[in-house]
């Protein structure tokens, strides 16, 4: 089975479809979204929906609970009518106390069958915030938590994250893009923490994935992050940098579908 281990919505649902038909995948791990960038037909209208975007990186963005229940609405309808075809990871906002964030992980994540929690987009100096989301994933069965590492976070931020996870090593760490600029030390830190997993989305050159993949090939994890990037060149590019079938179908797929038990 080939696995896109991270997208996000994209509407409508059938423009994904075909892309993953494009690439021959078989299931994608889809993330919720606020904004729909392959719905824009020129700069200007990119442009818009990257303002937002912008906005959620640099930690400013609007955290309300209605913000957060309507894209977890648009994501538990699209998994729940491609079961097939899709798996999904819930997120929850960061500003709730403990109680309030348990009860949503049951109401929010649970409830609609999602496998992990993310995706966590801090600013740089936030990362402490995940302290309350290890506990409960923790509680809730070892969620797997998916936690951006690339752009606006520092390579401090990331280290903090490591610790952090050090702290709950019962739950399964997905490092979001490879840690960006800082991939060569995201691979030696994930080499020394063996509940830290490595996904190849929106790398930005072929030297990271090739080197994740040489260095830890039983926990990295072949990923889209579409309508950012293509499932197909995800999956062509861990194609030419294997030439082992076992490891290329753990990373296109075996790892992932082990981690949240996908049958």
């Amino acid at each position: 089975m080939i696995i896109d281990g991270h997208a996000h919505v994209i509407l409508p649902v059938e423009r994904h479809l075909a892309l993953m038909d494009a690439a021959g995948v078989d299931r994608t791990i889809l993330f919720g979204t606020r904004i729909h960038p392959e719905r824009a037909d020129n700069l200007d209208a990119l442009e818009k929906e990257l303002r937002v975007l912008d906005t959620v990186l640099a930690g400013d963005a609007n955290n309300a609970l209605d913000t957060y229940q309507r894209t977890t609405a648009e994501l538990a309808e699209v998994v729940q009518a491609y079961p097939e075809r899709f798996t999904g990871f819930g997120n929850l906002p960061l500003s709730l106390t403990h109680d309030e964030a348990a009860n949503w992980i049951q109401q929010h994540v649970l409830a609609n069958g999602f496998r992990g929690l993310g995706e966590f987009t801090l600013a740089p100096g936030q990362i402490r915030q995940l302290e309350t989301v290890f506990e409960l994933a923790s509680d809730a069965g070892n969620l797997p938590l998916w936690v951006h590492t690339f752009a606006p976070l520092r390579l401090e931020d990331i280290q903090e994250l490591i610790t952090l996870s050090r702290r709950h090593s019962d739950v399964p760490l997905i490092l979001g893009h490879l840690g960006g600029l800082y991939w060569r030390d995201i691979i030696r830190l994930a080499k020394e923490n063996s509940q830290t997993y490595l996904d190849l989305s929106a790398t930005y050159t072929v030297m990271a994935p090739l080197m994740a993949i040489r260095e830890l090939p039983e926990r990295t994890i072949c990923s889209s992050d579409a309508p950012f990037g293509s499932p197909l060149v995800a999956r062509v590019t861990v194609e030419q940098a294997t030439e082992s079938q076992e490891v290329r179908a753990r990373v296109l797929g075996g790892t992932i579908a082990q981690l949240l038990r996908i049958g």
